[in-house]
């Protein structure tokens, strides 16, 4: 079973639920307007390997690039095709029914909200295009590309677009991009909102819960949706990998929450799996106590002496190395600025 990195454990379970073509295929119904329908139902899917976002970043978020091709038309550039890109089979290609598409998700695992999220998706936007046109003719069309940013925050966000950012600009401004990503925010949709399988239902359960707080009609939900995952031969070890993040990335108080409802009978193969990675996770010395303690004692004693950011809160909540926390701990003694203490965490 693929695991889960200490890292970022966000990623790996992201990558892991959707990766599969039919699962980003339910993925993006979920998450696009009903118009792209058709061509996401009929449609053939490729995920794309790899990922646009910077590897430098110290708490990024998680992408995935999805390649749709309308059926009939995949490969088809030859003389009839022209120099226009566009085939002659039975799908007509029209602005709302393309030959192809490039769907680009990108996660937000940030508990805050980023404003400047629409320059970053714009620039990765235009990163894809301009590979399409290296690969394609001089003369071709360049696909769709369709950005979606899914936030599975805990603070309200509204609809983002890039000419908020801008000084001044106004709507019918020709030199200002207007640019308005497909925005998700997980915490509005209730589990009767999602469908598909049983691996794309709890892969988007478990992706919206993450940072919420664990109530018992959550914990509940959670159990519910992981325990026929577990009975499934195809969502096995995903539901598995969701048992480890929740134990990797929820509180203490939460996971022993959550083991109680577990020894419930009506959550039998929940409970082996609770108890087999919550012993893994033991074993391997990831105590979430004492790293919660941890991070604690390390937020509030450089908030006393530097203060800080909220991105800084982030860097340091998203930590899961004793050994650089402990680091920066010891730094923080005789520290004359708070970089000094920060680049321990790596």
């Amino acid at each position: 079973m693929a695991r889960a990195s200490d890292r970022n454990p966000y990623d790996t379970f992201f990558r892991q639920a959707f990766s599969d073509p039919e699962t980003s295929r339910e993925l993006a119904l979920n998450l696009l307007p009903r118009q792209y329908e058709p061509i996401l139902r009929t449609g053939r899917i490729t995920v794309e390997k790899g990922s646009l976002v910077d590897e430098a970043l110290q708490t990024h978020p998680t992408d995935l690039l999805i390649r749709v091709e309308a059926p009939g038309t995949a490969g088809e550039a030859g003389a009839e095709g022209g120099k226009s890109g566009r085939g002659t089979g039975r799908w007509a290609a029209t602005p709302t029914s393309p030959r192809s598409l490039l769907i680009y998700v990108l996660v937000e695992h940030k508990s805050y909200v980023d404003r400047w999220v629409t320059l970053q998706m714009l620039r990765y936007v235009l990163v894809i295009a301009q590979r399409e046109r290296n690969k394609a003719g001089r003369d071709a069309l360049l696909p769709q590309v369709l950005p979606v940013i899914v936030y599975h925050g805990t603070r309200r966000w509204s609809d983002p677009e890039f000419a908020d950012l801008i000084d001044g600009a106004r709507p019918g401004d020709r030199h200002v991009p207007h640019f308005r990503p497909f925005f998700v925010n997980l915490a509005d949709l209730s589990r009767q909102q999602f469908h598909g399988g049983i691996r794309t239902l709890t892969g988007l359960l478990v992706l919206k819960q993450l940072k919420q707080p664990l109530s018992p009609p959550v914990a509940r939900e959670l159990l519910d949706v992981l325990e026929r995952a577990s009975a499934d031969p195809e969502a096995r070890e995903l539901a598995a990998l969701c048992f480890r993040v929740l134990l990797l990335v929820k509180e203490h108080a939460e996971v022993e929450y959550l083991k109680t409802l577990a020894r419930e009978p009506q959550y039998h193969r929940v409970q082996e799996n609770v108890m087999t990675y919550g012993e893994e996770l033991i074993k391997e010395g990831v105590d979430k106590g004492e790293l919660f303690e941890k991070r604690a004692v390390l937020t509030r004693q450089l908030e006393r002496k530097f203060g800080l950011t909220e991105a800084e809160r982030v860097q340091i909540e998203g930590c899961e190395d004793r050994g650089a926390l402990d680091a920066a701990l010891d730094e923080l003694v005789f520290a004359e600025t708070k970089v000094a203490v920060l680049g321990k965490l790596g």
